[in-house]
């Protein structure tokens, strides 16, 4: 749709102005369509179906990833994120996890956690498109940092309250991968896995089921605990041993280290010394 000028709207205005006698009607001439682009403003499918298209374009990628923070606006709403099934862009958006380009790899998995996060309709799509195997595949195997936040991001608005979206999780090794992540090199990872965990642990529904796959994760988390320097991941581990107390599953010499880690600590201890004491 070519872009509206200053020109076109003088002449519209020009041809359709009545005469001074207003006894001489004229009949209006048709509306042209991007005129009512401008009144009215685009549709959000419209501007879904855009981005996209900018997205595989040859624009240069700070267009795209423009188009991509649109997208990722849009689909904030429920609406438009059912949208992105009739309007064929489920497939695009899995597609974009092939992308070279890490920040828009990034920019996918963004918009697919965004779409899905409290949302039936939309995890149906997420299920119904075999995403779940994109995202643990980005999670296990992406080089990026940033990329494989965002897909834990993903996989927590997929799984968490979805029992459909958590037996598939379950059945493609997905525990596995979740532990196997609590020995990552960066921080923000081992803390995003840790948190997810939790949460799951939480679900009375399948808390009985993510207690008996534990297996060596808690003497796993406890021997991380006297390296750990970041007081997000250590409030996560905390709770992780008050989340696991009453299961049994607590490590007899647990207290004993977390006891050691506070001594240690100057700063940031109000929430620890708050879960130490539910020990």
């Amino acid at each position: 749709m070519s872009r509206l000028t200053e020109s076109d709207l003088l002449a519209w205005a020009t041809v359709n102005a009545q005469s001074e006698d207003n006894t001489v009607n004229r009949p209006l001439q048709p509306l042209d369509p991007k005129w009512v682009d401008v009144i009215l403003g685009k549709g959000d499918a419209i501007r879904l179906k855009e981005c996209f298209e900018v997205v595989y374009s040859d624009k240069s990628l700070e267009e795209k990833l423009q188009a991509f923070d649109e997208i990722e606006l849009l689909v904030e709403s429920i609406d438009n994120a059912n949208d992105l099934r009739p309007l064929g862009l489920w497939p695009k958006l899995l597609k974009a996890l092939e992308f070279e380009e890490d920040e828009l790899r990034m920019f996918s998995l963004w918009v697919i956690g965004t779409a899905i996060q409290n949302n039936e309709k939309a995890q149906q799509a997420f299920y119904d498109f075999e995403a779940l195997g994109h995202i643990l595949r980005a999670l296990e195997q992406d080089k990026s940092i940033k990329v494989r936040q965002k897909a834990l991001y993903c996989l927590s608005s997929a799984i968490r309250q979805n029992k459909q979206l958590y037996d598939q999780f379950v059945k493609q090794d997905g525990y596995q991968l979740l532990f196997q992540l609590f020995g990552d090199a960066d921080t923000s990872i081992v803390t995003r896995s840790l948190f997810l965990l939790n949460q799951l642990l939480k679900d009375e529904t399948i808390q009985q089921e993510c207690l008996s796959r534990l297996g060596n994760v808690p003497n796993m988390i406890l021997d991380l605990i006297p390296s750990i320097n970041d007081i997000a991941l250590l409030e996560e581990a905390f709770a992780f041993m008050v989340q696991i107390k009453s299961s049994g599953l607590l490590p007899s010499n647990a207290k004993h280290i977390l006891h050691q880690k506070l001594s240690d600590l100057i700063e940031g201890k109000e929430e620890l010394l708050h879960l130490y004491a539910l020990l």
